[in-house]
């Protein structure tokens, strides 16, 4: 028994049922639909070199990894992969972007069990 690895399984949970938006995950004609929780990140550095105008906030999506499937396979999240969600009757996509420095989505605790990406606004409707 690993109490660190079940408080973590259990926040995972808690976040997915209690705190999370359905948002639709696609990779090309793949989509899947998982629950996330969503915040926001103001990087580090901005401009022409990251694809973000200065003072631009970056929204970090964190959901649990083994939600992420498609194709009937486990994957974890692409550059450029489209995430669209509607909150409030207003449609939002956004694009999995890396930001600072780092690949475009990093384990959001200390077993994986939970994945965070970035994103970037690119429509509403």
């Amino acid at each position: 028994m690993n109490m660190l690895r079940d408080g973590a399984a259990w926040l995972a949970e808690q976040l997915k049922s209690q705190g999370s938006t359905s948002v639709t995950y696609a990779r090309g004609s793949d989509s899947v639909t998982i629950a996330a929780t969503l915040g926001r990140h103001r990087p580090k550095q901005t401009g022409e070199l990251v694809g973000l105008e200065v003072d631009q906030f970056v929204i970090v999506m964190t959901f649990n990894a083994a939600d992420l499937v498609l194709n009937s396979n486990l994957t974890t999240p692409a550059k450029r992969g489209l995430v669209t969600f509607t909150d409030h009757g207003i449609s939002f996509e956004y694009e999995v972007m890396p930001i600072d420095g780092e690949r475009c989505w990093k384990e959001s605790d200390a077993f994986g069990q939970r994945i965070e990406i970035h994103l970037k606004l690119t429509g509403r409707s």
